[in-house]
């Protein structure tokens, strides 16, 4: 498969990646010993929001496409409790950070967006506190992003600091 990025992906890909996103966290529900497993450890408190498995690193990278479908999801090595939205903003904030040079691209971000939340609604409804939620896990993967490119010299990822608002 392929990974998506900002343009390439098409609004039904966008949806497919919400559901995907919903249906693994409802495939996680089902794991027995999840009680072992380490927890997310964020500085916004986040009441509210539903908890539970997340795959901690659903960067487009680790999601491939074949044929407009999601194909498969790989590297599970960072799963953990934590709230579920936190996967959602992971993967919208990588999609804005790869394609953050490319005007074109970061014109689209709101409407991908909106379909990834779409999409993960087809098979999860979000209360509105979890979508309430949302722009603090943004703002706070944004930070996480800019601190490991601090931390692993990459300093284009530093320089151009992914901020949102931007």
């Amino acid at each position: 498969g392929r990974s998506a990025t900002l343009l390439s992906i098409s609004i039904p890909e966008a949806q497919a990646l919400g559901a995907v996103l919903a249906a693994l966290h409802k495939a996680f529900d089902h794991v027995v010993d999840g009680a072992q497993m380490g927890s997310l450890s964020l500085k916004t408190e986040l009441r509210g929001c539903s908890v539970g498995l997340i795959h901690r690193d659903p960067h487009a990278s680790n999601i491939l496409f074949h044929a407009g479908r999601v194909s498969g999801i790989v590297d599970f090595d960072l799963v953990c409790n934590g709230p579920r939205m936190f996967d959602f903003a992971y993967l919208a904030v990588s999609l804005l950070a790869d394609a953050w040079s490319d005007s074109g691209a970061r014109e689209r971000f709101d409407s991908v967006l909106v379909a990834i939340l779409r999409g993960y609604e087809t098979h999860t409804q979000l209360r509105p506190r979890e979508i309430a939620c949302i722009p603090f896990l943004l703002e706070e993967i944004e930070e996480m992003f800019i601190a490991l490119g601090r931390t692993t010299g990459n300093r284009p990822i530093d320089r151009k600091s992914t901020r949102l608002n931007s």
